[in-house]
């Protein structure tokens, strides 16, 4: 039962020293990617508040009340 614990260790410890020899490749990567990301948020959040900025130009009127059904079927 060790053996896969065995295997992990080995893998995670091979991916931890290239992680480490390819530090500068990896967070450059990552800087571009939250730079990707904030700028991805920030066009959303624009796109989502143009359409609440008309709706709320607009005057609506109240809706009109629904008429209550009879829901119990008789």
């Amino acid at each position: 039962m060790a053996l896969p614990i065995f295997i992990a260790g080995v893998a995670v410890g091979g991916l931890a020293i290239v992680a480490l020899k390819n530090k500068a490749k990896i967070a450059e990567e990552l800087k571009g990617g939250i730079e990707k990301a904030r700028k991805f948020a920030e066009e959303s959040l624009q796109k989502t508040k143009e359409p609440q900025k008309n709706a709320n130009n607009k005057h609506r009127g109240k809706p009109k009340a629904q008429e209550e059904q009879d829901v119990t079927g008789d």
